[in-house]
Formats: C-alpha cells, structure tokens, sequence
C-alpha cells in the first residue's frame, strides 16, 4: 500500500541551528554548520579520544510546527553506512531526556518519513525504555526542539547535507 504524505510546516534551515560537540563533556571531536544554496550542511570529525564520539546539531521548534502531524519529513545525504540520529525534546530543557531514531544512510540523497511515535527515549546515549517516570513517547503538539546527531565511531571525515526537514502526516 502507498502511502500519501500530507506536508506539515518546514523548519527553516538557515536560522537557529546551534553544535553541540563531546568537547562539553572533554571530547575533541570537531564539526562546522553553514548554508549554502538553501542545503544545510554539517561537516567534522569524530574523535574517540577522551571518551568523545558524537557532534550534534539542534535548534528550536515553535510550539505549532508539530501539532496536528504524526511524522517528521527529512531529505538529507550523508556518506553509506554513517548512522544519523534525529532527536526531540520537550520544552524541558536540552539536557534531559530526547526522543531519537536511527537512519543508517545510503551516500544518496534520501527521503526519510519518521513516525514520532516510534522514537524512543534516551539519556546521554542510555536508552530508556521501561524507565519509571519517563514518557515512552513524546508528543507531536510537545516537541521544542529537534537535532542531528552523528556518534557512530566512525572517525572519518564526514558532511551531512539537509534540504527538507518538516513535519508531515502519513496515510
């Protein structure tokens, strides 16, 4: 069966994106974020030295972008075989608990749809899942924030690209 995609709101890439690298926890792992041609790009290094391994990016969502939309809508490019994680969080702070999935990517341009109900709740990589007190999933009309995470051991060099990131609805 095919299913058709409703488009929600899009983020617009080129404003609020802020890193967060290893280096707040004493990583060396390196990364820059810039626009170029409305494709957002992220490039860098992991670096497993000092216990590091990941760079992310993340940047606010208005309270309406997700409300009333099942799924988040992402076109991105990323070397074959890296390990993107896309992440949410509520509106309590951004060192608590986020919402993630996994996308293993192709080293083509790819077109992910990714039900927010099938995110699952992590702490600083700890997963969650059955923990008292922690919501299972995050709610579509809750999400503040949204972020790019690489953390994938692999220390090569790589660069991400994103053209689309929005919410959207599946039938």
């Amino acid at each position: 069966m095919n299913k058709d995609r409703t488009p929600g709101q899009s983020l617009v890439l080129s404003e609020g994106w802020m890193r967060v690298n290893d280096s707040v926890m004493g990583g060396i792992s390196t990364s820059r974020a810039y626009m170029e041609d409305d494709v957002l790009h992220f490039e860098g290094q992991l670096s497993l030295a000092n216990n590091g391994g990941f760079v992310s990016l993340q940047r606010p969502v208005p309270e309406e972008v997700f409300s009333g939309s099942t799924d988040l809508c992402l076109n991105f490019k990323l070397e074959p075989g890296r390990q993107l994680q896309v992440r949410l969080r509520d509106g309590r702070g951004s060192d608590g608990v986020a919402y993630r999935q996994s996308i293993t990517a192709s080293g083509d341009w790819q077109r992910v749809q990714l039900d927010i109900g099938d995110f699952i709740p992590v702490f600083r990589g700890r997963v969650l899942t059955g923990y008292p007190g922690v919501e299972q999933t995050i709610a579509p009309r809750n999400i503040r924030q949204v972020g790019l995470l690489i953390s994938d051991k692999n220390t090569t060099p790589f660069h991400l690209l994103v053209n689309e990131m929005s919410a959207c609805t599946i039938h």
